[in-house]
């Protein structure tokens, strides 16, 4: 009897577990498919992404079919950033978006994957789409858009001890109208002249710091400018900057001919220089590859070697293709020291960042028919170390934050025979030491 009533309960037990074993089964068969992958706007309205307004916002919406396991997460991936987010474990609709600025010329891979690591049960394992899209290019190789009006200042601060006469120059750059920029008016400091420095025009305020003070004494002066100036964003056709050939080139205006000549940082005929752009251009790439395309492989070539340094005791292009390391003025200076090795005219851009008031380097590459084209390698570099992706090469869309005050990276100045001097620096000759300190801002009007 004792038996009979055991096997009733084994039964019994059997047949419980028998009866929860479809619950079981359903959490273990639940299913997904993805309904929609949507690039919209903050209002959940469909847009094509456009070169001119690189925000871009991924919506997917997907469909859960049965009860998942548990919580799972889903993976959100565009170009080089990524997003990942724990969705509940529920049936039915779900949604998640993912928002970034990814200003690249080309193709832009995006991916998602929902319950990337399977732990929700779904049927056939992790969902999975990706695809590619390139922004929508404006027709033209070369656009502006999105003006801003600032009203702007820089201060120079300089002082010097000296057991001589004291004799000092400061040296400020004039903000200069040209390409993404237009100066409406500009005031330079008092008592400074103009000087017009270089093939290109380069004009600078000079100022007067001598004075006679035979004995060990310190002294400072103040050289104070200001401008209003309007600055724009730009947006290219990868496109339409390619059927540029390199003939184009070859008939240069006097303007644009000085912007290919070497100079003490932009080494361009430097060995290192020449070597470095033939290790990552073909033998034969006047045939394979336009300027532009050039332009672009050595571009992102630059970003993926270079680290970003804030202080760094020398910018030129040789020691920053040396070291691998540099701050903004760097990755400038050795992007048009190799850009004008091929002989397209280029320049390290110097000025003030909005919004931070700090001083900002970018580059500028010219094509013509075009124009200017910025390349900004610290800021792409920030957005993506590994340089796999060109971010602000051509698509810049922070330019409009950046005043342009000095176009060329050293100017001429006769002082006591000719000094080589960058813009926004003060020199003291037999100076004991001398120090610079530089105040700027930009004011959105």
């Amino acid at each position: 009897m004792a038996n009979v009533k055991q096997s009733i309960s084994i039964a019994t037990g059997v047949l419980a577990a028998l009866l929860l074993l479809p619950s079981f089964k359903a959490a273990a068969q639940c299913s997904m498919r993805v309904v929609s992958l949507t690039f919209c706007n903050s209002d959940g309205a469909v847009v094509i992404p456009t070169a001119a307004n690189p925000h871009i916002t991924l919506r997917v919406l997907w469909q859960v079919s049965g009860t998942p396991k548990s919580s799972y997460r889903i993976l959100i991936r565009i170009a080089n950033q990524q997003l990942v987010e724990k969705v509940p474990g529920q049936s039915g609709f779900s949604s998640a978006s993912m928002s970034v600025d990814v200003p690249v010329a080309g193709p832009i891979p995006y991916s998602v994957k929902i319950d990337p690591t399977g732990v929700s049960g779904v049927v056939g394992g992790p969902v999975r789409k990706s695809g590619v899209f390139t922004l929508q290019c404006p027709g033209e190789g070369l656009t502006y858009y999105s003006p801003k009006h600032y009203a702007g200042f820089e201060n120079l601060k300089g002082s010097c001890r000296s057991t001589y006469n004291i004799k000092g120059v400061m040296v400020l750059g004039v903000p200069t109208t040209g390409s993404f920029q237009t100066v409406f008016n500009e005031q330079g400091p008092a008592n400074a002249h103009r000087v017009v420095s270089g093939g290109a025009n380069q004009q600078i305020w000079v100022v007067n710091c001598s004075t006679e003070r035979p004995t060990d004494a310190i002294v400072s002066w103040n050289a104070r400018q200001r401008f209003d100036v309007e600055t724009r964003n730009s947006a290219i056709n990868p496109r339409a900057l390619s059927q540029i050939p390199w003939s184009a080139l070859q008939s240069l205006p006097r303007d644009k001919q000085f912007w290919t000549e070497n100079d003490s940082l932009v080494e361009s005929s430097s060995p290192q220089i020449t070597a470095f752009v033939a290790q990552h251009l073909p033998t034969d790439y006047r045939t394979k590859m336009s300027p532009y395309v050039a332009a672009l492989t050595l571009f992102k070539a630059i970003v993926k070697r270079t680290v970003y340094e804030e202080t760094v005791p020398d910018e030129s292009a040789v020691a920053t293709l040396t070291s691998r390391k540099s701050d903004c003025t760097g990755f400038s200076t050795l992007f048009a020291a190799c850009m004008r090795s091929l002989g397209v005219p280029a320049r390290a851009l110097c000025g003030i960042l909005a919004g931070h008031n700090v001083r900002h380097s970018l580059a500028e590459f010219y094509l013509p028919g075009a124009g200017w084209i910025p390349a900004d390698g610290a800021f792409s570099k920030g957005a993506d170390p590994t340089g796999t992706y060109a971010y602000f090469f051509g698509n810049d869309p922070l330019l409009n934050t950046f005043c342009e005050l000095s176009r060329a990276t050293r100017f001429n100045v006769q002082f006591n025979g000719t000094v080589s001097l960058p813009a926004s620096s003060f020199y003291c000759r037999r100076a004991i030491d001398s120090t610079c300190v530089e105040e700027a801002a930009l004011t959105p009007q």
